[in-house]
């Protein structure tokens, strides 16, 4: 049923249904047609499919029993973890502009934001990168205990191994770290603030989109040197109301941060891709070139 109507509401699906008997909540992530990024035909069930797929393929953690906040019940799930990070690099036209690198939400991949950052920052490299972790048949940065709590090891220990990446795509894809600007989105832009405080030479320039504090303790670290984008959802009722304590965070350790908040859901819009563009445009990004154009997405709808 929510197939169907999703498809006559003219909406793309990029993510897929939870198994789990104990949230039995669905984590498809809607986006407008002019925002996907080739998804498979198929819908949620052909991402879902194409995720179990690749996880048969990676290397089973042990089990796991976690209580869940709702039902004190004990939840028994199976976690795959790849060795590496898959990644697509994709050469921009626009000399001296720095790279963006995309973090895509819940069940998303290393595509699903391009079409999102081509249109706010026309013209940039763009590097997309797929989280690590396969949780309840979906891709994802870290383990959730439930869809507001985190396994804290787990947080940490991808946010290593995402800086440890980082570093090496340095070489790999010629980035300067020193001037590229993060685009996450929910699960993504929940890593990116945790990597933010947790390596904070890493990150400097960051849009979070639908973000959310994922990390109980805080390290002692100065951000004076950060930019940071956040853009809640006004009718993002589970998200929305969280947002704030992590914006507090970040600018107690000196942050400077842009709060917009978008009149969407948890769900992506045109809003998004030109309050992107707006910010992009206000850090002064470019060494050589133009700045960032006004996206036409606004004159879409």
């Amino acid at each position: 049923m929510m197939l169907k109507l999703a498809a006559l509401l003219g909406f793309a699906l990029t993510c897929s249904v939870s198994a789990s008997s104990a949230f039995a909540a669905t984590e498809c992530e809607m986006v407008m047609p002019r925002l996907k990024d080739d998804v498979p035909h198929g819908g949620c069930s052909a991402v879902k499919a194409s995720a179990a797929q690749a996880a048969a393929k990676l290397p089973a953690a042990p089990k796991a029993s976690v209580k869940t906040a709702e039902t004190g019940n004990a939840l028994s799930e199976s976690v795959q973890r790849s060795a590496s990070f898959v990644a697509k690099f994709k050469a921009g036209s626009r000399t001296g502009s720095p790279t963006m690198v995309l973090l895509h939400g819940s069940g998303g991949d290393e595509n699903s934001l391009m079409t999102l950052a081509a249109k706010a920052y026309p013209g940039a490299s763009l590097l997309g990168i797929r989280g690590r972790v396969v949780q309840e048949g979906i891709n994802r940065w870290y383990k959730r205990l439930t869809p507001t709590t985190f396994d804290q090891d787990d947080v940490r220990s991808e946010a290593q191994a995402f800086a440890q990446f980082m570093t090496a795509a340095q070489k790999d894809y010629g980035i300067d770290l020193s001037r590229a600007i993060y685009l996450g989105y929910s699960n993504g832009a929940n890593l990116l603030a945790a990597v933010s405080m947790l390596h904070p030479e890493l990150v400097q320039r960051a849009a979070l989109l639908r973000p959310m504090m994922v990390l109980n303790t805080l390290p002692d670290v100065n951000l004076a040197k950060d930019s940071i984008l956040m853009v809640p959802g006004k009718s993002d009722t589970t998200y929305g109301p969280l947002a704030p304590g992590l914006e507090k965070a970040l600018a107690e350790k000196g942050a400077k941060i842009t709060e917009h908040t978008v009149d969407l859901g948890h769900l992506l819009g045109d809003a998004d891709v030109n309050v992107v563009a707006d910010w992009i445009r206000s850090i002064g990004s470019e060494k050589n070139g133009e700045a960032p154009t006004q996206t036409a997405a606004a004159t879409n709808n």
